[in-house]
């Protein structure tokens, strides 16, 4: 059914259904409790009206005024952002000024900015060389700093609003709205979350990645496991590479040392965390839309050059003499179910082999003993294509 995209008929209902539901929230959790909380009222009002957009900006304004006013009129401490707002760096980025600029107009200017993004190319020229354009969610950003600087001028674009000094947080993410991208159960996507939130860790309040599970009821549930699902988890609750990488990451420690291509090191009380990872791109064709030699057991076709990568570091000033090492390994060998799956014989799933899965597809585990020699411990590291590697060292 399409989605429902009118204002309220009567606006007094409206705010005393908000007021009643605030009302009681605070009376079941507590005032403190909620004033912990984040509000906001509707999703992506920037896209076009046949998604989620109303067919004139007023009417949204007015809803917006209307419920930001009656939650503030509660209590000033309620936090109440903007709505969740489609960022990309090749998209026009005027309904959000103009937004802000009315609510400043308006004395209800945000606490909060809320973002949404996905690598999509959603720009109206993008088309294919040789044929018409392929739907928005089948085309991908071909340049693979998208995410950076998409964040960079967002944010560049709030300080000019002069709401530069406001929380902004990313309440969805992923590589694609399509709950049918193969490469969604793959190694790369381990990777490719892994190197965007390394490289833009300090630029927004918090990242929230969209979603947890493949079985949600945005689309029609698929007879196949791995069928290019958006989650964290299969259908059948099978963890994806990307569930381990965001373990890896949460890892890490509370002081960064150093950061570059392909890695970032940080520390914390009694050891090191060292996170690697051998991000590729995928090629332009398959950002285009095609997926000519893709099929459904070879999903890495769409990356060239697939080499392994050497890291070379060394750990100075080690404060002891022998220390242990922790390595976690997620690539096409170890904490890859789909690379399992494909392995056992790419067959359809029954109870046996779902728990099979479960079982056997985690990140490979290496514990040894290291000597430090005059405070140094060296660090040399072969990668394979679209690796995560976690490396912890306890002294």
């Amino acid at each position: 059914s399409p989605f429902n995209i009118s204002p309220p008929k009567d606006y007094e209902k409206w705010n005393n259904l908000i007021f009643c539901l605030m009302t009681h929230f605070i009376e079941r959790y507590g005032l403190k409790t909620v004033r912990s909380w984040l509000f906001c009222v509707w999703n992506e009002p920037d896209t076009s009206e046949n998604m989620f957009g109303f067919k004139n900006d007023s009417d949204f304004y007015r809803l917006y005024k209307e419920t930001f006013s009656v939650v503030k009129g509660i209590h000033k401490g309620l936090r109440f952002g903007s709505p969740s707002l489609l960022v990309s760096y090749n998209l026009n980025q005027q309904w959000c000024s103009n937004f802000i600029l009315w609510c400043k107009h308006n004395d209800c200017i945000p606490d909060f900015m809320n973002i949404h993004y996905y690598d999509n190319d959603f720009s109206k020229d993008s088309i294919s060389q040789h044929r018409p354009a392929h739907p928005a969610h089948s085309r991908l950003n071909r340049d693979e700093n998208s995410f950076t600087k998409s964040l960079s001028q967002i944010k560049i674009l709030f300080d000019d609003l002069g709401i530069g000094d406001i929380p902004v947080y990313l309440t969805e993410w992923n590589l694609t709205v399509s709950h049918r991208n193969l490469l969604n159960d793959t190694c790369f996507k381990s990777c490719y979350l892994t190197k965007n939130l390394l490289e833009n860790y300090d630029k927004l309040d918090s990242f929230g990645y969209w979603v947890l599970t493949d079985w949600i009821e945005e689309t029609q549930p698929s007879k196949e496991e791995f069928h290019g699902g958006l989650g964290l988890l299969t259908q059948n609750g099978i963890k994806k590479p990307h569930y381990y990488a965001f373990k890896f990451l949460n890892k890490l420690g509370d002081r960064l040392i150093e950061q570059g291509e392909g890695y970032f090191i940080t520390k914390s009380y009694g050891k090191i965390q060292i996170l690697l990872y051998n991000y590729e791109h995928f090629n332009h064709l398959f950002a285009s839309g095609e997926s000519f030699d893709m099929t459904f057991t070879e999903r890495y076709t769409p990356f060239s050059q697939l080499g392994k990568m050497e890291i070379s570091l060394e750990l100075t000033d080690i404060p002891i003499k022998v220390c242990t090492v922790r390595e976690q390994i997620i690539n096409q060998s170890s904490g890859s179910a789909f690379d399992e799956w494909v392995r056992m014989g790419a067959q359809p799933l029954h109870k046996d082999e779902i728990n099979y899965l479960k079982q056997i597809s985690v990140p490979k585990l290496y514990v040894r003993k290291e000597t430090i020699v005059n405070g140094v411990l060296p660090i040399l590291v072969s990668l394979m294509p679209l690796e995560v590697r976690l490396i912890e060292v306890y002294f």
